[in-house]
């Protein structure tokens, strides 16, 4: 399986977070375009989906409209599998099991371990923001497992686009230079509103210039109707890289996006002969969704999970590489690499609320450091 530690190297342990965050973004990064692959043209949508999309776009802008100003406290917890080692005395039973008594083995369930959890506060009026974000990590630092966890206490102030940060330390409080809010000390998934958003935190409006449609229409689970949207994005023409979103709104809550399925796929290897390589993974995003005020709805709990794919003669072991799909140029997945193919993630991140007000006064020194 393919992890992030492969392609990045952290310098720091503040690295490490950005780093298990995004692993499975990070997968398209570094790697080298090596054919020039057709792309395929999506299909222009029916006038009905096409109305429909206009419809979902005016009222996921009235949402984002509606947060004047607020505070959150809220938590990110990072669970990470924990490897299992092979037992073989384990193994012969199951296998006594399976060949000779005929009884199925039965299916090895993973345990997760916490690698990192950070509370934080998050106040805001219109573009003034203020976090107090107290983190304690168990990663690895240089590729060594530390001993113990690390906690770490930073606050940030941003006003508009630009960033000021302190941190605590044993004597005090530790001021960093003023900077722009794209610092290694600073996430944007230590916005609560990052969470409640699309995929990459983007607006509505935003990932819709960035991705193409391919599907839009009104689909009902067990009695609720939904709003599905399925697009896809190549990074540029000859690109080994591609993604697929499968997304579902829901229209009675302040249309805010209840599920996110994405499927990536990307060229990782090169054989002597030049052989294109594929690789695929998994994110799944679910929202349960509580109406804080009257008319807004936002996340209580958000649940991101991350499932490692393979190379294309894993996922299909008995297929001549002659017969592999050449589904670099193609808006989707191989059957056998869909949602419900994959049975446990390696990675799972939970945001939950905690406590929630929006659209009230917030007080100067609520947007200050303490010190000011």
């Amino acid at each position: 399986m393919m992890s992030c530690k492969r392609i990045v190297k952290t310098s720091s342990i503040n690295h490490a977070f950005y780093c298990a965050l995004l692993s499975a973004a990070l997968l398209f990064i570094g790697q080298p375009t090596v054919a020039q692959l057709p792309i395929t043209e999506p299909h222009p949508l029916s006038n009905e989906a096409a109305q429909l999309l206009k419809h979902i776009k005016t009222k996921a802008a009235e949402y984002d409209a509606q947060f004047k100003s607020g505070e959150v406290e809220f938590s990110i917890t990072l669970h990470q599998e924990i490897p299992q080692g092979t037992d073989i005395f384990e193994d012969l039973l199951g296998w006594f099991q399976n060949i000779l008594m005929r009884t199925p083995k039965e299916e090895k369930v993973p345990s997760y371990e916490e690698k990192g959890v950070w509370d934080i506060i998050y106040r805001f009026d219109g573009e003034r923001e203020f976090y107090d974000v107290k983190a304690r990590k168990k990663m690895e630092l240089n590729g060594r497992p530390l001993r113990d966890w690390q906690e770490t206490h930073y606050q940030y102030l941003i006003d508009g686009k630009t960033l000021r940060m302190r941190e605590r330390t044993g004597s005090g409080w530790k001021r960093h230079p003023r900077q722009a809010t794209a610092s290694q000390l600073f996430e944007d998934k230590f916005n609560p509103r990052w969470w409640g958003r699309l995929p990459h935190g983007l607006t509505f409006r935003s990932l819709i210039r960035k991705h193409d449609p391919v599907d839009v229409k009104t689909v009902e689970t067990d009695g609720t109707r939904y709003h599905y949207l399925r697009l896809y994005r190549k990074a540029q023409q000859g690109s080994d890289k591609a993604w697929t979103h499968e997304i579902w709104i829901h229209p009675q809550k302040d249309y805010h996006t209840t599920r996110v399925i994405q499927y990536g796929r990307l060229a990782t290897e090169i054989d002597p002969q030049g052989t294109l390589k594929e690789a695929f993974f998994l994110t799944r995003k679910t929202y349960q969704l509580t109406q804080y005020e009257p008319g807004i709805w936002f996340p209580k709990t958000v649940t991101q999970e991350h499932f490692n794919g393979g190379l294309m003669e894993e996922i299909l072991p008995d297929t001549p590489e002659s017969e592999h799909p050449m589904i670099m140029s193609e808006a989707l997945i191989p059957q056998s690499f869909r949602e419900e193919k994959l049975t446990w993630p390696w990675m799972k991140i939970t945001m939950q609320v905690q406590r929630a007000t929006f659209n009230i006064l917030i007080a100067e020194e609520d947007l200050r450091f303490s010190d000011e």
